[in-house]
């Protein structure tokens, strides 16, 4: 086993991430939030992506927040390119949607995880009401969000997303930064390859590419929609708000890897990203993952009680959810890659 300072620096060393070229970078990256800050700044500066108007929601995300984005991106890099069983299945997936015809496929998922990694959290900006978003703006970015792709399980569709960002202001007075990041980042990248189709030649506009902004956007949108066992406090509300659909009995598997593999990827990397729940850099010394074709094991043995206790709850949450994920005793996890 790695221990994760191992990972992080192996991933961030070796060049296989950068889908632009980019200046060296070092473990700093993960530990001080304006690195990371300007690590993302610079990263999505060599595509133009830094001039999208939501992208200055970076500028109000919390520290640990930014390292959490940063974590997720060279974590989801480092899985991919590990396990082989999650590469082929996003590959397959990706050698379907046609985007820009000069890339190999390995690249379009460095160009897509980038965009759903670096953005999927800046819509808590809105969540948290440090920018507005009105109710008729909603409405009409709702409106140009495309329809549920194929690649996205059948549940999810615009009317379900619609009325879980109801139920998210009618239960906590909050627009839900997934769904409200999604579809405006859609928006925002089309806008934006409109006008540099026209003024940029060196990098690829074409229409196409907003197959690849419609990957990224459902999939950040759908990746904080929450199923609810029944029994649960919300299971009322949910039914209130024609959302039965995401109430469940025992268990609730609807994202699998082989049909959506993008969104499983993600949604693994997002629950399993350890500074969001540790937050203390150092302690990524003693916390090993080993990366094999079948599973993904995570040693947290030596963190403190309250920590293994915490790690052990997202164990059973993603046992009931997307995968299965076994425990030879408190402090191990064994996810399946099913």
């Amino acid at each position: 086993m790695t221990n994760l300072f191992k990972l992080y620096s192996n991933c961030i060393l070796d060049s296989n991430w950068q889908y632009y070229p980019l200046s060296s970078i070092g473990i700093e990256v993960l530990s001080d939030a304006e690195i990371g800050k300007g690590f993302i700044t610079s990263y999505l500066g060599k595509g133009c992506k830094n001039e999208l108007k939501m992208f200055e929601y970076i500028n109000n995300l919390s520290d640990i927040r930014i390292r959490h984005i940063v974590s997720c991106f060279f974590l989801g890099v480092a899985i991919y390119y590990k396990c082989s069983k999650i590469q082929n299945s996003i590959n397959a997936l990706l050698s379907t949607i046609h985007a820009n015809p000069k890339e190999t496929t390995e690249e379009r998922f460095l160009y897509v995880w980038m965009l759903i990694c670096l953005f999927h959290d800046l819509g808590y900006v809105v969540e948290n009401g440090l920018a507005l978003l009105k109710k008729t703006e909603f409405d009409d970015l709702m409106k140009m969000f495309p329809k549920r792709p194929k690649y996205i399980p059948k549940l999810f569709n615009k009317t379900l997303l619609k009325n879980y960002n109801k139920f998210r202001l009618c239960r906590f007075g909050v627009n839900d930064h997934g769904i409200v990041g999604g579809i405006k980042l859609y928006k925002d990248l089309c806008g934006l390859r409109e006008v540099k189709e026209k003024e940029d030649s060196s990098h690829f506009w074409g229409k196409s590419l907003e197959n690849d902004f419609c990957l990224a956007a459902w999939t950040i949108a759908c990746h904080n929609v929450f199923m609810a066992k029944k029994g649960n406090q919300n299971e009322k509300c949910y039914t209130c708000i024609n959302l039965s659909s995401l109430i469940y009995n025992n268990q609730s598997r609807e994202i699998n890897l082989k049909d959506h593999s993008l969104l499983f990827l993600f949604c693994l990397i997002d629950t399993i990203e350890s500074l969001k729940i540790i937050h203390n850099f150092n302690l990524l010394k003693i916390i090993s993952l080993e990366i094999s074709t079948q599973s993904i094991i995570i040693d947290y043995s030596n963190l403190c009680q309250v920590m293994k206790e915490e790690w052990e709850k997202k164990r059973k949450d993603l046992n009931e959810w997307l995968t299965n994920v076994k425990s030879s005793n408190l402090g191990k996890m064994i996810i399946e890659i099913l």
